[in-house]
């Protein structure tokens, strides 16, 4: 997140991995903070060595990379982090990590936290977002010079 931010307060193009058509899911912090203490409850209640296992994250948020990329951008401009849209750039044939972690969509199966533990993701990826961005840009500003000088990772996968 703070590579991506560090992209937007310098100004610089967004890079979406090929064609951006890969999708992803979110779960804000809250949420996975939620997850997590659930998580720890049902650990105290299991007898003594015993084990469990769940997938903490969020399915209600699946969207593209070039959607994304679009949503942070509007988000970016309606929270005066940027005053004018970023130029978004598909890097086709182009990706950023190691094949063999790249899939081309990635949602966890949730179903079992849900119904063990009762974990209900409710932050939209949206509304997430716009929380991330509404600490303007004198805030994304802050962060070291490290981080802001210079073009960061910026690359959505």
């Amino acid at each position: 997140t703070r590579a991506v931010i560090c992209v937007f307060v310098n100004g610089v193009p967004l890079r979406v991995s090929d064609s951006g058509a890969q999708k992803r899911t979110f779960c804000y912090y809250t949420d996975t903070i939620d997850g997590l203490d659930r998580c720890l409850q049902h650990a105290s209640e299991l007898p003594l060595h015993g084990n469990d296992t769940f997938n903490i994250g969020g399915d209600i948020n699946e969207i593209s990379m070039e959607d994304l990329a679009h949503m942070m951008v509007d988000l970016a401009v309606e929270k005066g982090v940027l005053e004018e849209p970023l130029e978004i750039q598909l890097q086709y044939n182009k990706m950023y990590s190691q094949p063999f972690n790249d899939k081309w969509n990635r949602m966890p199966d949730i179903s079992k936290a849900r119904k063990v533990l009762g974990f209900n993701p409710t932050v939209t990826l949206r509304d997430g977002l716009s929380e991330m961005f509404s600490h303007g840009p004198a805030h994304h500003n802050q962060l070291p010079k490290e981080e802001r000088a210079g073009e960061g990772s910026g690359v959505l996968q």
